[in-house]
């Protein structure tokens, strides 16, 4: 199977919980946006308080960094629980289809193919492609707003600095792209020794 095939595929078991999803895709945004905006609060108590020496406002400033620093940590509980329940709930679909899958195989199937191998693949790779939807997904989202927000924020600062700082990713992107088939080779590799 391709790989598009392959989330063809998965596709199905995604949708008891779509709900669950957008709420983590809810709290990655807001996530995010609390990010960005932490930089900014800070440089404008630098600016304002230390720098300019003034107090008045800082009772403002004060309550609303810490209500920004409490809204983050219940997103990020309620964005922790709901990518917890994505993982066991749809891990366990998978599994459950595998094993019935299994079941419905041929008996000389099995006389051709090793049970570690079979175990391996069931266990291991169900349980990692619940950890890829569950926490890797929803990571790579996070990652990408608050690149995407950051980087607004660079232009309204100084867009000088922030066209600097967008020359160097493409040296990123070509060595993750290199680093990234090498642990995919070893990946692999310890796959099959493994099962």
């Amino acid at each position: 199977l391709s790989g598009l095939e392959t989330w063809k595929g998965i596709l199905p078991y995604l949708k008891p919980y779509r709900r669950e999803l957008g709420r983590v895709f809810l709290c990655n945004l807001l996530c995010a946006l609390i990010d960005v905006l932490f930089p900014l609060f800070q440089r404008y108590a630098i600016d304002t308080f230390i720098v300019g020496g003034q107090t008045g406002g800082l009772t403002v400033f004060g309550v609303s960094y810490a209500a920004l620093v409490i809204l983050q940590a219940l997103l990020v509980i309620r964005f922790t629980r709901a990518c917890m329940r994505v993982e066991m709930n749809f891990g366990r679909d998978l599994r459950r289809a595998q094993f019935v899958h299994l079941q419905e195989l041929s008996l000389s199937f099995y006389n051709v193919t090793p049970v570690g191998y079979l175990l391996a693949r069931t266990m291991n790779d169900t349980g990692r492609i619940a950890t890829l939807i569950g926490w890797n997904v929803s990571d790579l989202l996070w990652a990408v707003l608050y690149m995407a927000g950051s980087y607004i924020a660079m232009l309204f600062l100084n867009w000088k600095l922030a066209v600097l700082v967008l020359l160097v990713v493409p040296v990123i992107v070509l060595l993750t792209g290199y680093f990234q088939n090498r642990i995919l080779k070893w990946n692999r590799r310890v796959r099959k020794l493994n099962s």
